[in-house]
């Protein structure tokens, strides 16, 4: 790992920094990990199409970053300036993103461990270990969860993080743990149906709720919630959508902004008075065939999921929506939407851009 400019960071984190900090591709062995643009370091890494990077920004300006290692398996944990592996999994382990605690000396993370069933319990059980790192590699296990599942990040009274719930595809529970006495406390004592995606804003939560479980996504027709609440979890907004979920919800000047996951729509509402607005994101439209055209005539353009797709977007899971764009070109139906990027050379994608909405 090289750090590039840690001299300009020192002083510039918030509480929502960790989901700002981006990992791009480099090339075909490094990562460049980016403020708001502003370059920071780079991750060296045994190929990006194998290995994922995510990395927090301390108060200090300080970069811990989590290595998932793709080509063996397992992930570690590593502090930039000087480089130190304060974590090495086992090959069948993972890490979740690391958060600072507020003062700096101290990180916590999960152990993902593998998950079990038994003839006793059919049910899938999905293990993790919440784990608190100070910055000399010492390691303190809160021996009383077995079923974490990632950290939010740090308050006042604790660390937030969240736990599985039982089944094949689990909602999450938002817990609190006192990294002094190892007490925890649910955050949301009675919650009114299903968690999904719970985020950490500063002091506010965000999370999804519905009433039945999800698959993957809502159904056609199924209604969700986008909830806001404080740190205790006391709803201060809610809203509603149907068939869709938000994307990447963030907290600024008071609004919260999110995109709708398989549209091209973004919506902000005011935390104060609830006002909604709604914005629309410029994508090129329809092509109508030409009459009577064959289909023996028409070609399909191949788009590769991580080569072709936005920089800013992991496309690694992205093989469902690719495949599906290019069936739809197929038949041409969309106009083309070219886009810059730079793996594993830099050249033009026509229609990489859809994959990423």
């Amino acid at each position: 790992l090289k750090t590039l400019s840690m001299v300009l960071l020192v002083g510039c984190s918030a509480p929502d920094v960790p989901s700002r900090v981006v990992a791009q591709p480099v090339d075909a062995h490094r990562y460049q990990l980016l403020l708001e643009g502003m370059p920071l370091a780079e991750v060296d890494v045994d190929h990006v199409n194998l290995s994922r990077v995510e990395a927090a920004l301390g108060p200090d300006g300080r970069l811990a970053v989590t290595v998932h290692h793709g080509r063996e398996g397992g992930a570690s944990l590593r502090l930039l300036a000087p480089d130190q592996v304060l974590l090495a999994t086992s090959t069948q382990d993972d890490l979740s993103a690391p958060r600072w605690s507020p003062d700096g000396d101290a990180l916590a993370v999960v152990r993902q461990l593998p998950s079990v069933q038994s003839a006793a319990s059919p049910q899938l059980r999905h293990r993790g270990e919440l784990l608190l790192i100070d910055l000399g590699g010492r390691q303190i296990r809160i021996a009383s969860v077995e079923d974490a599942s990632r950290v939010l990040g740090w308050d006042d009274e604790g660390v937030l993080f969240t736990r599985f719930g039982r089944g094949d595809l689990p909602s999450e529970q938002l817990w609190r743990v006192d990294p002094t006495t190892h007490a925890l406390e649910p955050v949301l004592r009675e919650p009114s149906g299903q968690v999904y995606r719970p985020r950490l804003h500063g002091d506010l939560l965000s999370y999804v709720r519905a009433q039945d479980p999800l698959a993957t996504l809502p159904g056609p027709g199924q209604r969700v919630e986008l909830v806001v609440a404080d740190g205790k979890g006391r709803e201060i907004r809610s809203i509603p959508l149907v068939g869709a979920m938000p994307h990447r919800p963030r907290l600024e000047h008071g609004r919260l902004v999110f995109s709708v996951e398989g549209r091209p729509e973004g919506r902000a509402i005011d935390l104060r008075d609830g006002k909604m607005q709604h914005r629309l994101q410029q994508v090129p439209g329809w092509v109508t065939p030409p009459p009577g055209a064959l289909l023996s005539s028409l070609t399909m353009p191949y788009i590769h999921q991580v080569y072709d797709t936005p920089n800013s977007f992991n496309g690694h899971w992205a093989c469902g929506p690719t495949s599906t764009l290019m069936a739809i070109q197929h038949f041409g139906r969309l106009k083309t939407w070219p886009i810059k990027v730079n793996i594993p050379s830099t050249h033009t994608s026509n229609y990489g851009a859809y994959v990423a909405l």
